[in-house]
């Protein structure tokens, strides 16, 4: 069965349920490290949790395996956000993995939340996504007007980081360099798309620290207490 992922952001709880039910998901595994929301309260994880329960839909929250804000030093950046090749191989992220894995061998439809509309913003698409996809499984990311699978966001990834070599034409993924793959020297696709992975893990980590910055100050620049 394939994996699904999906940001709560551009979703009503309604419109997210729906899609879900839709779609045969049985369960929603929330990888939010701290499974709470101010701005979408409604996405907070006892609202959730009851919302979806009411619809016929399980809720799990798996954030010391799956969030991007973890505390052990061993797995992180300078700054402190997650290092996404480093985690993949720690025995937390593997654990979860491996329940991920069991409940689809089992026949459930899972899906995978966290807030961000578009997975190339968010670790369920840089970081999960991709280590289930390297991994033989479908990964299809739901969006609120269609959806993409792992190797639509991939393209996006290759185009925006390695762009004098990639391209998107109509949404497809266009190698310029495909006829020089072979040369000695070369990189691969597989390469130029880990290089492409490590650049976005490393933006994300620089708006961690501004967003960090931004709540270590008040208004006015005034320290907040």
């Amino acid at each position: 069965m394939a994996l699904f992922t999906a940001g709560y952001a551009g979703f009503s709880p309604e419109g997210l349920a729906r899609r879900l039910l839709a779609e045969g998901i049985a369960w929603v595994v929330d990888v939010r490290s701290h499974p709470y929301s101010a701005r979408f309260p409604a996405f907070s994880q006892e609202a959730l949790q009851r919302f979806l329960q009411g619809r016929g839909l399980g809720y799990l929250h798996l954030g010391r395996e799956f969030g991007a804000r973890q505390r052990d030093p061993a797995w992180l950046l300078p700054g402190g956000y997650l290092d996404f090749a480093r985690y993949v191989q720690s025995a937390s992220f593997l654990a979860g993995c491996r329940r991920i894995a069991c409940g689809l061998a089992k026949g459930l439809g899972i899906v995978l939340l966290c807030a961000e509309k578009e997975p190339r913003d968010c670790h369920r698409g840089v970081m999960l996504g991709r280590w289930f996809a390297s991994h033989g499984t479908q990964v299809v990311h739901l969006l609120p007007e269609g959806a993409k699978t792992q190797r639509d966001v991939d393209a996006e990834l290759l185009a925006l980081h390695c762009r004098g070599e990639f391209g998107l034409q109509g949404g497809r993924l266009v190698d310029r360099k495909a006829m020089l793959r072979a040369m000695p020297g070369m990189p691969s696709v597989a390469d130029r798309l880990a290089f492409a992975c490590r650049q976005q893990n490393l933006a994300m980590a620089r708006r961690f620290q501004a967003e960090a910055g931004r709540q270590a100050t008040g208004i006015f620049g005034v320290p907040a207490k």
